[in-house]
């Protein structure tokens, strides 16, 4: 880092203020992917409760996308908490990173439509692999190329490099039981709520 001028870093004031809106407008999408459903027939509490029945799992996917997509964004902020500079390599792995936050809603969309369909929810994990895979790239680069907090605990360092890795395992296992039980592959998410505690 002592190679490099004051000139060629930046704060992650932009990077903070980018991701912000990102996530406030992913989350806010996800809404649209469950949909009111239709009543066939005559009206009455028991159509309208048989039809609510058929929009059950997309409002799982919807509430578990949320909480996800929760989970990914205050991971980051603990990750910018830390770092102290930004070059233009981080700088593009946070800008790929956003775009598979972007693709979340329409991740989501398709796996709540589709649910027993391996093709939707491998498209739906592959989504969240990706997230996972580069929220640990972002920290990786980090650490290796000074740019946290040189005082920084080492134990800290290690604990946000374990975090990003249960997302990163717990995506990759969910992707693989797409190819296997596609429609309940993403109840292995709900473990993250739990594991995450110990990291």
């Amino acid at each position: 880092m002592d190679n490099f001028k004051e000139s060629d870093y930046m704060t992650t004031d932009r990077i903070l203020a980018i991701t912000d809106g990102i996530f406030a407008i992913a989350m806010t999408l996800i809404v649209l992917t469950i949909g009111v459903p239709s009543v066939s027939g005559p009206v009455s509490d028991a159509s309208i409760q048989k039809a609510l029945y058929t929009i059950a799992f997309p409002f799982f996917n919807f509430v578990l996308s949320f909480i996800l997509l929760a989970m990914f964004w205050t991971a980051n902020h603990k990750q910018l908490h830390y770092v102290k500079h930004v070059d233009s390599v981080f700088l593009w792995i946070n800008i790929v990173w956003l775009l598979f936050i972007a693709i979340v809603p329409f991740s989501t969309e398709i796996s709540g439509d589709y649910s027993g369909y391996t093709i939707s929810q491998l498209i739906f994990n592959l989504n969240l692999l990706g997230i996972a895979s580069l929220l640990y790239l972002n920290w990786h680069y980090a650490t290796k190329k000074g740019l946290i907090n040189k005082k920084m605990d080492k134990t800290k360092i290690k604990s946000i490099k374990l975090t990003c890795l249960l997302f990163v395992g717990v995506s990759l296992t969910a992707t693989v039981l797409s190819l296997i039980i596609p429609k309940w592959c993403s109840t292995v998410y709900v473990a993250l709520l739990v594991l995450e505690r110990f990291v």
